[in-house]
């Protein structure tokens, strides 16, 4: 009787685009099977890795656990093209990407897809923290000040006022992330797609600390789409893509350049900061 009550719930997908970490697959996999909302699939996508203990990890989980479908990758995807594959293969109407150094309190999906069943809510995630394993150091995240009470236009400035990265690891209604698939990737991708999505519906932000962003560095680094010959990062992008999508949104004209005034400052403070604060150093 339980077990077909499960499966009248909603099917959440869970895509893993995993490399050569299977200390921290198995970390991860723990976690999420271990979710108190059953009705799941774990897509895991193993991306050529040299390490033959990331296949031996996963196999040993989808011994027990039947929602599990591992694949490996015969030649490498690249980053982007492993995060598209475990969409493209995702059958849930609810999606997450899961990272094998994060974790999550097992109602994580619960309480995420509790907001997320409601209409108009296109992306849930929690609070969280970050965990600097090097040391054991936890820090409490900074989430920005997303509001129902504040509009599509408020909740896109509230964004832009404190991006952060973290919120891509939450739950979203698949139909509305579609267009990753179709998307280049590009440095800061990950706060292009949240703010697409800002000003597709409503994102919620719930209370609990539900989710731990694993750093197994010595400190957080803001890793590059590829290598460039002048600069750290490329910003042009990621201004242009987000340009794109305020202009394609509903916001009233007034809204639009309110919103794009603020991007433009965002995207000049983010140059500085990592172009000429490095310089200085």
């Amino acid at each position: 009787m339980e077990y077909h009550e499960e499966l009248m719930q909603p099917l959440v997908s869970i895509g893993m685009p995993v490399y050569n970490r299977p200390d921290g697959l198995s970390r991860a996999l723990t976690c999420l099977t271990g979710q108190t909302y059953r009705n799941i699939e774990i897509i895991v996508s193993d991306n050529c890795s040299p390490d033959a203990d990331v296949k031996r990890v996963v196999e040993s989980f989808m011994q027990h656990d039947k929602r599990i479908t591992y694949f490996r990758q015969e030649s490498s995807l690249g980053i982007a093209g492993n995060f598209k594959f475990v969409l493209e293969q995702a059958t849930g109407d609810y999606f997450m990407w899961a990272a094998d150094d994060d974790e999550w309190n097992k109602d994580f999906i619960k309480v995420c897809l509790a907001d997320l069943m409601e209409d108009g809510v296109v992306s849930v995630m929690s609070n969280f923290s970050t965990l600097y394993r090097h040391n054991g150091e936890s820090v409490k995240g900074v989430m920005p000040e997303i509001l129902p009470t504040l509009g599509m236009a408020g909740n896109a400035l509230a964004f832009l006022d404190c991006m952060t990265p973290s919120l891509f690891y939450g739950l979203h209604k698949r139909q509305n992330i579609t267009f990753f698939l179709e998307e280049c990737f590009f440095d800061f991708f990950d706060c292009y797609f949240m703010l697409r999505l800002i000003l597709q519906g409503e994102v919620r932000i719930v209370k609990p600390a539900l989710y731990v962003a694993g750093v197994d560095a010595p400190d957080y680094q803001v890793k590059p789409a590829k290598k460039y010959r002048f600069t750290k990062l490329k910003y042009s992008s990621f201004f242009y893509y987000s340009v794109q999508s305020v202009a394609a949104s509903s916001l009233r004209i007034s809204e639009k350049v309110k919103v794009l005034i603020k991007l433009l400052r965002v995207v000049i403070s983010m140059f500085l900061f990592h172009e000429v604060k490095r310089v200085f150093k």
